[in-house]
């Protein structure tokens, strides 16, 4: 079984893709003969723009005056670097192999591939963790609640949230558990509250770990509903997260504002009147 070791993958070989945004990087072998997490690294949105910018040394080291479009480096025996150049009528192969202008190369490349180390680390340390979704709706300015519920009404984010979340068990704060003041129709339903007693259909933890814990024994992927507290102290944890971004400023009494820069965007549609419906995964 491959494991992800506590320590800096040392890299085997990237790629860059200039013209798709991505980065795919392979870390090196871990004790059991596997990749660390048992497969490559694919970077995205801010990681992979970081390593595209700095590979620009790397490239304008290249012995070519033609726009690169991707390039490779494979960092083991025997070490290369091959580049895709744009040229017509098709694109040009630019192979170096064993030798000074490699090392050189290798020199210049240092920076983006101590970054790429410091991602990869990031990503698998996280990328096998437990399922833990959060679903939420914020207005334009962040408006989250007002005195007790939402500071709207939404019939499309409502089937959203009913469609995502149903057959799963959710996990809520007590003050969010009675905005309804019952538990939701077929999902198991665990609130996190040190004074709520339990009731019918109803599981209290006093602890979110522990509501989790025993949300986990019923479902592989528990939801967590709120309010913004446990969001907070869910988010740690979370894998995935479901966000409802409407287009409206509504009065609200409580905002949220998640920090989402360890996530990428999975998928994203439009709504009706500017509602983004956004899917946000980790890593």
């Amino acid at each position: 079984m491959c494991t992800v070791l506590p320590v800096l993958p040392v890299l085997r070989s990237f790629k860059l893709r200039f013209d798709e945004e991505y980065a795919w990087v392979v870390p090196a072998l871990d004790a059991d003969g596997c990749p660390f997490g048992g497969r490559g690294v694919t970077l995205r949105g801010e990681d992979a723009r970081l390593a595209q910018s700095l590979a620009a040394p790397l490239v304008r080291a290249l012995p070519t005056t033609g726009a690169v479009r991707a390039l490779s480096l494979s960092l083991e025996a025997p070490r290369r670097l091959l580049a895709t150049v744009a040229s017509t009528p098709r694109p040009a192969a630019l192979r170096l192999d064993d030798g000074p202008t490699l090392a050189l190369a290798i020199v210049d490349a240092q920076p983006l591939i101590d970054a790429l180390t410091a991602c990869v680390a990031r990503i698998l340390a996280t990328r096998d963790r437990p399922a833990l979704a959060m679903i939420l709706a914020l207005g334009a300015n962040n408006a989250l609640g007002l005195r007790g519920a939402l500071p709207w009404s939404c019939p499309e984010d409502r089937a959203h949230f009913d469609a995502a979340t149903r057959g799963h068990a959710v996990i809520m704060g007590r003050r969010t558990f009675e905005e309804t003041g019952a538990p939701l129709d077929a999902r198991p339903t665990f609130v996190v509250s040190s004074t709520m007693h339990a009731r019918e259909g109803v599981t209290v933890h006093d602890s979110l770990d522990a509501a989790i814990s025993a949300a986990r024994r019923v479902d592989d992927e528990p939801f967590v509903l709120g309010g913004a507290q446990l969001f907070d102290e869910a988010l740690p944890q979370v894998t995935r997260v479901l966000l409802t971004r409407l287009a409206i400023e509504p009065e609200a009494d409580v905002f949220y504002a998640p920090d989402l820069r360890e996530f990428r965007v999975a998928s994203e549609r439009a709504g009706s009147d500017g509602a983004r419906f956004i899917e946000y995964r980790r890593g």
